[in-house]
């Protein structure tokens, strides 16, 4: 599955780096895949907005591979990353019946660990606490929210807890045009427990 994947730059929204470069490697990519594959981009993405998933996807399937565009609705102001921020209800309609056609399990395995509580970012702007409710509604460890002086915020995931705290605070800092940033939350505790 591909949940909105690409090459970015963190430098502005809608600016990936390389569109067309982008689109090559699909269709480079797409000649010699054979595995059924799903792709997951939200209509509001800010990195690779429904034209450029549309022309990267079209470039991949071009070649014979086997695959599912489906563009999801809008979520929050920039629906990058909404697998990994929004409820599952938002995306788990695509990736079911895709799972179940292969044949592989989609029901639950075994229970999650309970949602953290932890207390809003004191500060916080009305956006960075939407984004800290969504950031505690995923249950993943591999996660860090970072805020500002000046309440702004920041989400980094990677594939562990440290690995996320250095986009978060450089999302913060994107966020928030220099204020100082400091890590508030790192997997489902504060950054300081």
């Amino acid at each position: 599955m591909n949940f909105d994947g690409g090459r970015h730059s963190f430098s502005a929204p809608n600016q990936p780096c390389s569109p067309d470069n982008l689109v090559d490697t699909s269709a480079a990519l797409g000649r010699t895949a054979r595995v059924p594959m799903l792709w997951l981009y939200a209509e509001n993405d800010q990195f690779y907005g429904p034209d450029l998933a549309q022309r990267m996807f079209a470039a991949y399937s071009a070649g014979g591979a086997p695959a599912q565009l489906h563009v999801l609705p809008p979520f929050r102001p920039n629906g990058h990353n909404t697998v990994m921020l929004a409820p599952a209800d938002t995306w788990f309609p695509s990736v079911e019946p895709f799972l179940e056609k292969l044949g592989l399990p989609t029901k639950t395995v075994i229970e999650a660990p309970l949602f953290a509580e932890l207390p809003i970012p004191p500060g916080a702007v009305a956006a960075c606490q939407e984004a800290f409710a969504d950031y505690l509604a995923n249950p993943d460890d591999a996660k860090a929210f970072a805020v500002s002086t000046g309440g702004h915020c920041g989400i980094g995931v990677g594939r562990t807890a440290p690995e996320a705290r250095e986009p978060a605070l450089m999302k913060c800092k994107i966020n928030t045009r220099g204020e100082d940033c400091r890590l508030y939350a790192v997997g489902q505790k504060l950054a300081g427990d």
